[in-house]
């Protein structure tokens, strides 16, 4: 506040003056779609900033659009609108913004998460556009979540639309004006389609998404014990599949916890297409690694994800060793010497045989 005094010989009055920030209303231009079979009506919070913060609110064109005494601009039909926000100390301190009431001429999918466990949810953001009255600009709608859409799945089954949801904006995109949740039901990838058919207007969209089973340990079932030095296979499944559009970007990797105590390479993938990780054993000990898979970020997958699961391995040094014939198990049935559990075993003169051993450590 600034205190000002007339000047002279004498004071003759002291005038108090409020200066404040300039007035700016957001935003500057928006557009609400318009239906000319169903007239849908719209609201949008505009916001403030600037001057004494007591604000006063109106709109001429009333045909068009609405603004309460709290910002909330209202669509009501076709054509232009200019909000106005005043201060209320001060009438010639006011912004002025621009509001398109246009038909929709085009809709895409917004970059997001495509990819789902399944049992989870994807918020699939969707923004649609309408062109400027004057000059043909093409500019996105901030809402449209009443516009009549149609949704539907290349492959049913796969994922499941919550009807009940409805599109929380402060989550989704600022380039959205509606979102769709889905949840996905099981492994595999489809196609999301939303379609809008009025009065003549035909618009589409899609996208590619996948979903995946969480990522687990499935051998060894129970903590392996491993040879310092030596080495074994893990194997894991789940985890998101290689994207379908670019499975080049997939990968599979795998990590100490503690650097150099064991060493993780990924070793492919088995007949069953579960991960597998060879872990080497460096230092005595029980160690953990993690094993991580995913995609890396792709034109159509910015937003990839990325699945984790942690298991142990006990390093050991071994203090028995124990010799066994490797024969089918039908010999172990049939064969005499297995009955008698002699420690000799008989083996027919110029053929092969196989050996397995098993290394115990001190509690078997």
């Amino acid at each position: 506040m600034l205190s000002v005094t007339s000047s002279g010989l004498s004071p003759l009055s002291n005038t108090d003056i409020e200066i404040f920030n300039r007035i700016d209303l957001q935003p500057d231009v928006l557009a609400f779609p318009w239906h000319p079979e169903r007239a849908f009506q719209y609201n949008y919070p505009m916001k403030v900033v600037g001057g004494s913060g007591q604000y006063r609110w109106g709109c001429q064109e009333t045909n068009v659009a609405r603004i309460d005494g709290q910002g909330v601009l209202t669509s009501i039909g076709e054509g232009i609108a200019r909000p106005k926000v005043m201060d209320a100390k001060n009438s010639l301190h006011f912004d002025v913004s621009t509001a398109y009431v246009v038909p929709p001429v085009d809709m895409k999918f917004v970059p997001s998460p495509v990819e789902a466990q399944v049992g989870s949810v994807l918020d699939m953001p969707l923004a649609v556009f309408g062109r400027t009255i004057e000059d043909g600009d093409v500019i996105p709608f901030v809402r449209c979540h009443r516009m009549p859409l149609q949704w539907s799945f290349s492959e049913e089954g796969m994922f499941v639309i919550d009807e009940s949801y409805e599109t929380d904006f402060s989550a989704i995109s600022s380039k959205a004006c509606v979102a769709l949740r889905i949840r996905a039901l099981r492994v595999g990838f489809t196609e999301l389609r939303a379609l809008y058919e009025v009065d003549g207007i035909s618009l589409s969209a899609k996208v590619v998404i996948g979903g995946f089973d969480p990522l687990k340990l499935v051998s060894p079932e129970e903590d392996a014990l491993v040879a310092l030095g030596s080495s074994w296979n893990y194997v894991f499944e789940g985890g998101p599949l290689p994207w379908v559009l670019e499975p080049t970007r997939f990968f599979q990797s795998g990590q100490d916890s503690k650097n150099d105590r064991v060493a993780v390479f990924a070793a492919g993938k088995d007949a069953a297409d579960n991960h597998q990780l060879r872990v080497v054993c460096k230092d005595l000990g029980h160690h953990m690694f993690s094993v991580y898979v995913g995609n890396e970020p792709s034109e159509t997958n910015l937003f990839p994800a990325n699945a984790t699961a942690s298991t142990r391995v006990i390093c050991g040094t071994p203090s028995t060793l124990e010799l066994s014939p490797d024969l089918p198990e039908e010999y172990s049935r049939s064969c005499p010497w297995f009955r008698e559990k002699t420690s000799d075993l008989p083996v027919l003169r110029d053929t092969n045989l196989g050996l397995r051993g098993h290394a115990f450590d001190q509690l078997g």
